[in-house]
């Protein structure tokens, strides 16, 4: 172990500190107020500040190795192909998974299976013969056959050296003490042909270190692990308080274990992928790391104190200066927090850095002093799968106040609503939505519509306000989770709504009728309305759908209406011309021009014309010009004399 370096904050302190908490002081289950006041000055490092202008070490998780893909030529009939030099799995292994395993998407957990399966069963090229071609055909390894190969749901070969590499990390995080996890590696893939339409996939795996002695480095990193926990339980932890054992553990690690950042394997890069320093052996055994040796490293710690933690994989940094970097989640009381102990080191700063301790991911995202924690898609790093960190009560300064009241607070973790749903027009319901867990502590939603003129949403409740369908998403208020429905609007015959600037009646599955509701100067009355996808003819001017309108100048009807209703136009003071000769119009009802006294044009079609009602033009211009077009003489007397028997007796007639 380094010595200890002379510009360590109140080191002689620290030590003797240390050797009265080794000889008993702290070992009870509550620390006294003034053990813990002191614990909390001086091991816990309150007074242990850092400064602005600390530099923090980026890029220091090299990508993963790319595979290589390999194509085998054999005979389809061959007796090899029957199982001679393809090795089936599993081997006889049982596959050991843990909490990285369950963010894997399910081709990932193919592939880690795999990786588990043919490293522990030692199918793999050992390190003496990682050269030798011949070696690598000898310990080809399937892990999938089927009517196509397993790489074909990739879109090219670094998806799928992606997808290999976020499945062995998440294997080796969750077998830190197992190093042969990381230093065996998924090298070459292929597929094959194997007769009967069926693919064998397959991979083959190489030793990047001596394999003879990976038994010894993990007896070392267990034997190792075991002592530091031992020692940290020494010093005040208490399995009734996970949360004082993580500072406990955090502080020991950063602080008084001396850990060494291995700054040549920074250097190294990709180069240096293999090295201890980016395993639990590295900071656990050799006292020397990067970020994920380090990571690697307190995981294992924490598990064995029986504080659930998992490595997470992301960039950091700054916009100018960032890099691929590892840190850890940590669960207490059921709610996860973020910390990055390499940051922490307090050999690298002299001190211990305490602001990566217990955050959220928020924070970590949103950057502290300076500088961003932030999960990344689309490459080899799997720290975008795992749990969000979203606790706020085990503080640094909670803690470190010698503070014991456990965090009663239950985080949503999900929503889920149906896909789709339908809504009778003009009613309301609460939005249909499910929040995890049922007993959340804070289980609100905000609703938000697609289409607000045909579901509005206030509060929780969503109303049917118009025709068609709209879909309504609701994220929760706690964790920004979302689930969405399209909500359809189940209108009934009879039932007016908006749309584009003017009212409609539904008064089929098909047809609606024109009901005013504008006052524009010019209305054009469309032969049909697309409200949403759903295609309606305009087939009627309704009842009193322009009466006493002050705005209207002119009318123009679509070619689809067959009726005008009682008292349409009735009253309308500006209302100086209908041209409706393309509709065949059968019905106009009674009133439906009446006392409109500037009306003086008026065209129709007459053809189906086959009842006018009463004062149906009762106090139009005197002298209006009314055209009907119609295809025969007869006809047009015929509607003339309708006309003139509802109140046009004064209007001049022409025929179109």
């Amino acid at each position: 172990m380094k010595k200890v370096c002379s510009n360590d904050v109140n080191s002689s302190k620290l030590q003797n500190l240390l050797m009265t908490l080794k000889e008993g002081v702290c070992k009870k289950a509550l620390l006294t107020a003034s053990v813990a006041a002191l614990c909390a000055g001086i091991l816990f490092g309150s007074s242990l500040t850092a400064s602005a202008s600390d530099k923090f070490p980026v890029g220091d998780l090299p990508d993963a190795p790319e595979m290589e893909e390999l194509e085998l030529e054999i005979d389809e009939n061959s007796e090899a192909v029957e199982g001679n030099f393809l090795t089936p799995a599993p081997l006889g292994v049982d596959v050991t998974t843990g909490k990285h395993y369950e963010y894997l998407s399910d081709d990932e957990k193919v592939l880690y299976a795999a990786i588990y399966q043919a490293v522990m069963g030692g199918q793999y090229v050992p390190y003496s013969q990682r050269t030798s071609t011949a070696a690598a055909n000898s310990k080809i390894f399937t892990f999938y056959t089927g009517s196509a190969p397993f790489t074909i749901q990739y879109t090219n070969k670094a998806d799928f050296s992606y997808a290999a590499a976020r499945a062995a990390e998440a294997c080796y995080y969750d077998h830190a003490n197992k190093i042969e996890l990381y230093m065996v590696s998924p090298t070459y893939y292929g597929s094959t042909l194997i007769g009967n339409g069926q693919y064998a996939s397959w991979m083959v795996f190489v030793a990047n270190y001596d394999d003879t002695k990976f038994a010894t480095l993990d007896a070392q990193i267990d034997s190792k692990v075991n002592t530091i926990v031992s020692t940290i339980k020494g010093y005040g932890g208490n399995s009734a308080w996970p949360a004082r054992n993580e500072m406990i553990a955090h502080d020991y690690f950063c602080g008084v274990y001396k850990l060494v950042y291995d700054q040549a394997c920074l250097a190294a890069g990709n180069g240096g992928y293999y090295d201890f320093a980016h395993t639990a052996y590295g900071s656990i055994v050799e006292g020397s790391a990067v970020c994920d040796g380090y990571s690697a490293g307190f995981e294992l710690i924490m598990e064995k104190l029986g504080v659930p933690t998992m490595v997470i994989t992301g960039m950091a940094g700054t916009s100018g200066d960032n890099g691929g970097h590892a840190w850890n989640i940590v669960q207490l009381d059921g709610n996860w927090y973020e910390v990055d102990t390499t940051w922490a080191d307090v050999e690298q700063y002299g001190k211990i850095r305490t602001q990566f301790f217990n955050q959220t991911t928020s924070a970590y995202e949103t950057g502290i002093m300076g500088t961003f924690h932030k999960r990344v898609t689309g490459i080899n790093l799997v720290g975008f799968r795992m749990p969000v960190a979203r606790g706020t009560h085990w503080t640094r300064n909670y803690i470190a106040a010698g503070n014991y009241a456990h965090d009663t607070t239950i985080w949503t973790t999900g929503i889920t609503a149906p896909a789709n749903f339908v809504l009778d027009y003009g009613t309301s319901v609460a939005f249909p939505a499910v929040v995890a867990p049922a007993n959340a502590t804070n289980p609100g939603i905000v609703l938000t519509s697609s289409n607000p003129g045909v579901i509005a949403v206030n509060g929780n409740v969503v109303t049917a306000v118009g025709l068609g369908t709209a879909v309504v998403t609701a994220t929760t208020v706690d964790g920004g989770f979302q689930a969405s429905s399209t909500i359809s609007v189940n209108m009934p015959v009879g039932a007016t709504f908006g749309f584009n600037g003017a009212n409609y009646i539904l008064t089929s599955g098909t047809t609606v009728a024109f009901a005013g509701g504008t006052n524009s100067a010019t209305v054009n009355i469309p032969a049909k309305i697309n409200v949403n996808g759903a295609v309606f003819s305009v087939t009627a001017i309704a009842d009193n759908a322009f009466m006493g309108n002050g705005s209207v100048k002119t009318v123009k009807g679509g070619k689809n209406i067959k009726s005008i209703g009682s008292n349409a136009f009735s009253g309308c003071k500006r209302l100086k011309s209908v041209k409706l000769s393309s509709a065949k119009i059968t019905k106009i009802g009674a009133k439906a021009f009446f006392k409109s006294k500037k009306l003086a044009n008026i065209e129709i079609n007459g053809n189906k014309l086959k009842k006018v009602g009463k004062n149906a033009f009762k106090g139009i211009k005197k002298s209006a010009n009314i055209k009907i077009k119609v295809s025969s003489k007869s006809k047009y007397k015929k509607v003339v004399k309708l006309v003139k028997k509802a109140g046009g007796k004064g209007a001049k007639y022409k025929k179109n």
